[in-house]
């Protein structure tokens, strides 16, 4: 189990570190993007290294939960999580997909028509049903031709917002 526990100390130390990176680069117009190989693959280095060391040193240690022998399930772990990462930092969440813009012009105006919704868009059809997901999902409602964003949304847009800001994308609404 220590194993599992230092796999994820460092992967979190890599995300914190892929971010401050990356916020640098993008002060100076650099592309940011190829630090999180970067930063990953250190990240993995690191890790594979101090399992090998702590793995070598625990060999005579009596057995017991904590001290599980778990060094190919920690090196995954590390492996699936910068994976998951990498699919939310390159992810639409991060860009502007229809349904982060929904949900933060709901937040921050509280009350639109799906006329006005679909004015911040080039694809009626593709909003009309996105809409009618979120609703669905209970992250928005529509009361007559209103829709609202409830807290579930709202929490999720604030989660959007703050990883834009985080990571210094901007926001348009």
């Amino acid at each position: 189990m220590i194993f599992i526990t230092i796999s994820a100390a460092v992967f979190i130390f890599a995300v914190i570190s892929h971010i401050i990176i990356y916020n640098l680069l993008i002060k100076y117009s650099i592309k940011g993007y190829i630090t999180y190989l970067f930063v990953f693959i250190s990240g993995l280095i690191c890790d594979v290294y101090l399992i090998r060391v702590l793995s070598l040193n625990s060999r005579g240690m009596s057995y017991n939960f904590w001290s599980e022998n778990l060094v190919g399930s920690s090196i995954c772990l590390y492996i699936l999580l910068a994976l998951t990462y990498l699919l939310f930092f390159l992810s639409p969440m991060g860009e502007e997909s229809p349904t982060s813009k929904i949900l933060l012009l709901l937040r921050k105006s509280q009350k639109m028509t799906e006329t006005q919704l679909t004015s911040y868009f080039s694809n009626d059809k593709l909003i009309k049903g996105r809409l009618k997901s979120l609703v669905d999902f209970g992250w928005i409602k529509q009361v007559d031709k209103m829709y609202s964003v409830l807290p579930k949304g709202g929490n999720i847009a604030g989660i959007i917002l703050f990883y834009r800001k985080l990571i210094g994308w901007k926001t348009f609404a």
